[in-house]
């Protein structure tokens, strides 16, 4: 999702991506960006190929029965970071 900021690029103080929308000649526009690259191919390789559900739909469960990460954080990099962080 694309939130259009005009002529100004602005840094988000939310985690969204600041990113060109368009140019047309001497005029450019920036936005916001809402970006999940990865999500579904996250969930489809912890069915898939890790085995640790039988479905999609059982990650939900298992992401709210959650009380704590234990300081582990994954980052499904299937696609590429797709931030310049």
């Amino acid at each position: 999702m694309l939130m259009n900021t005009g002529s100004d690029a602005r840094a988000s103080t939310h985690p969204l991506l600041t990113t060109p929308g368009y140019e047309i000649g001497d005029d450019r526009a920036y936005a916001l960006e809402g970006s999940i690259f990865v999500a579904g191919a996250a969930i489809r390789w912890l069915r898939d190929k890790m085995c640790f559900v039988d479905s999609a739909a059982e990650t939900e469960t298992l992401a709210r029965a959650a009380r704590d990460d234990h300081g582990v954080t994954v980052i499904p990099a299937f696609v590429g970071l797709g931030a310049p962080h």
